[in-house]
């Protein structure tokens, strides 16, 4: 109840049980004690619109409104603390940022941080998309889990907000939408029936194919990388600066925050003590006469027709 580190809840979900059938969660004493864990921003939501509900959130100081629920339900309840409510605190909100890395992450991380208002530097000795973000292409797909922990879960939510993301910014040009087919690896053939059996129950994203034996991926594809991370990097608020690496450290002046995401490289702005290292890949281009509208290949490697043969 006292959020985290003590700092008021930015959201709250109050489960949909039914007041009538469990009067003690809907308690006006509990609506109280949400709206003192709230600063101005917070924001609740419920599925009940039940009376009790509504009279004890808006006694509390919430204020609501009935909205179009989800299929099969016909309205939901929405909510914020009043512009009076307390103000945010404890977070300490940067005016500016320096990020040490040009490549994909630096790039996602610039661009999400001048769209939320913030000056940005980029840093980096070789300019945007010179080490590993480089590559011509990168293919979009979830790698799924076996375990029983919570990464399928994430690595699924992470797959499909990306998908959505790709398609919805000036960088939409730079993602060619293509089913990707994976097969199964030489020395883990056995993976892929493994992943049949665990997310079978996933048919409406994923389809399995028995001859040959593969996963599809209907709306996976591929990214042209380097078109990527310069369009993500085009941005009034940003700023790319070449530098040596020696200047990394020292290049969050006082207020400012920074964050490293130079690869590999961000071990030497650490002294050594991540133990990062690097794994060699490669890239073959062949002349081919496929069509350009072929299916992503994947498995241990990745196979991609590309538009210009």
């Amino acid at each position: 109840w006292h959020g985290v580190g003590g700092r008021p809840a930015d959201a709250w979900f109050l489960d949909g049980f039914a007041p009538s059938l469990n009067p003690e969660l809907w308690a006006p004493a509990l609506a109280r004690l949400l709206m003192a864990r709230s600063h101005a921003g917070t924001t609740l939501a419920t599925f009940s619109v039940a009376r009790a509900v509504r009279d004890a959130l808006g006694a509390a100081g919430f204020e609501l409104d009935k909205v179009p629920g989800p299929p099969g339900k016909r309205e939901m309840l929405r909510g914020r603390a009043p512009a009076e409510a307390k103000p945010r605190a404890g977070y300490a909100r940067a005016s500016a940022i320096t990020i040490a890395g040009a490549g994909l992450a630096g790039a996602t991380v610039a661009r999400a941080c001048a769209e939320r208002g913030l000056q940005v530097r980029v840093l980096d000795p070789d300019g945007p998309a010179a080490g590993a973000s480089g590559n011509r292409h990168a293919v979009l797909h979830p790698r799924l889990p076996l375990d029983d922990g919570p990464r399928s879960i994430f690595l699924l939510a992470a797959e499909a907000y990306t998908r959505a993301w790709l398609g919805r910014g000036p960088w939409r040009s730079t993602f060619t939408t293509r089913p990707v087919l994976q097969y199964p690896e030489l020395r883990r053939p056995e993976r892929l029936a493994k992943l049949r059996s665990r997310f079978g129950e996933l048919d409406a994203h994923l389809h399995w194919h028995d001859t040959p034996a593969c996963l599809e991926w209907p709306r996976g594809g591929h990214a042209d990388l380097p078109a990527l991370v310069t369009t993500l990097l085009d941005h009034e608020a940003i700023e790319i600066e070449r530098c040596t690496l020696p200047a990394l450290p020292r290049a969050g002046s006082e207020g400012s925050t920074v964050v490293l995401a130079a690869g590999p490289a961000t071990d030497g702005l650490l002294d050594g003590s991540l133990g990062l290292g690097r794994m060699r890949g490669q890239l073959t281009r062949l002349r081919t006469a496929a069509p350009a509208d072929l299916p992503v290949l994947t498995g241990r490697g990745h196979a991609v027709a590309l538009a210009d043969g």
